[in-house]
């Protein structure tokens, strides 16, 4: 494999179901690097998992190549791929120990007993389950069942292992605690891993970089605060986070302005648009404050109509006098101040507002 070639690549892959007119998959093209951590994320039905089945090889793309240190192995079955996969559903044998799950992939491959053990014993201790070897699935927490199935995916040294939302299942601190495992793990290994999810907290935690989906394409594949802090599409800017998203025209392109609803808003150096240009005007919520006066610029007033409490800090929403929502972040002791029915002052810096053609 030459130094520019990719590791795993996905060129112009499309996938069309029966006789039906529309894509699932359309046109997806995307470079993975050894040993990268990277999260197909969207909502239902935008072909993420589609796309990670045709990786696989349990599904066959219409259109486009899947190639692998530069060759196609579209052609090659699943089960000589040598990719580890990892199920929602864990998929464990019910009438197996955990050691002998882990263990069933390198009986399949007719390694010697005295290998087997030795590697079964490693990886279980690996993902802290050396204890509990003997135990049948139903014996054991959806936690722990999640660990023999990780460890069953990593036992064989897979090439790639792909994982279709392995923690659909967990509570959300069984959830956080096996994020932070997976990727330690990853990490450790030096794998390449495919995560398939529709958190984005989660794709946000895990991964190197996410490739949004939408409606059966890729629509950005960034590391995750390119993804969240310099969204391409109106689509990615809030799926990906909460946003405020305020129409408006570009004015004077010189001076980086756009004109709004809610006055003139100065935008940072690394956007380009010409001047009359439809657009959005981005504004992620806890980057707008509080201010004692209204500034000139970036800022406004609105009347509180929604407060939600999370302890240390308050969720805000509010309108301005012509009707446009914002929400906006306040800590504990400001909770006060923004009681619903009154009045405030907010603002933003420029550089914290990210411009989005309209139409994106």
């Amino acid at each position: 494999m030459t130094q520019a070639q990719p590791f795993l690549r996905l060129d112009a892959v499309s996938k069309r179901y029966g006789g039906r007119a529309e894509l699932a998959v359309e046109g997806v093209s995307a470079d993975i690097r050894e040993g990268e951590f990277v999260s197909l994320l969207g909502p239902s039905g935008s072909g993420k998992t589609t796309t990670l089945m045709m990786i696989a090889g349990f599904e066959l793309p219409s259109e486009g190549r899947i190639m692998l240190s530069g060759s196609d192995i579209v052609g090659i079955p699943a089960h000589r791929r040598n990719f580890g996969m990892v199920f929602q559903n864990y998929a464990l044998f019910p009438h197996m120990t955990a050691f002998e799950n882990v263990a069933y992939p390198l009986r399949l491959r007719k390694q010697p007993s005295s290998r087997i053990d030795e590697k079964v014993k490693r990886y279980l201790d690996m993902v802290g389950l050396a204890r509990f070897a003997s135990r049948r699935p139903a014996e054991l927490s959806g936690g722990q069942q999640q660990r023999v199935a990780l460890a069953r995916a990593l036992v064989f040294e897979p090439t790639v292992v792909l994982m279709d939302e392995p923690l659909g299942a967990l509570d959300k601190n069984l959830r956080e605690q096996m994020q932070i495992e997976i990727k330690e793990l990853q990490k450790k290994l030096g794998i390449t891993l495919i995560y398939v999810t529709h958190d984005q907290s989660e794709a946000m935690t895990m991964s190197d970089r996410i490739a949004v989906f939408n409606n059966g394409r890729i629509e950005q594949i960034a590391a995750p605060l390119e993804i969240y802090r310099r969204p391409e599409t109106r689509f990615v800017g809030e799926f990906v986070g909460e946003s405020n998203m305020i129409e408006g025209r570009v004015g004077d392109a010189t001076e980086r302005r756009v004109e709004t609803e809610i006055g003139e808003i100065e935008y940072g150096p690394d956007s380009a648009f010409g001047a009359g240009m439809p657009v959005f005007a981005m504004i992620r919520p806890e980057l707008i404050t509080l201010a004692e006066k209204l500034p000139p610029r970036n800022g406004t007033q609105l009347t509180v109509t929604r407060t939600i409490h999370f302890g240390d800090r308050v969720s805000v929403e509010g309108t301005t006098v012509g009707g446009t929502m914002l929400r906006f972040r306040a800590s504990g002791r400001e909770a006060a101040v923004c009681a619903t029915g009154r009045q405030v002052n907010v603002a933003w810096r420029s550089d914290d507002v990210h411009i989005l053609a309209r139409g994106q």
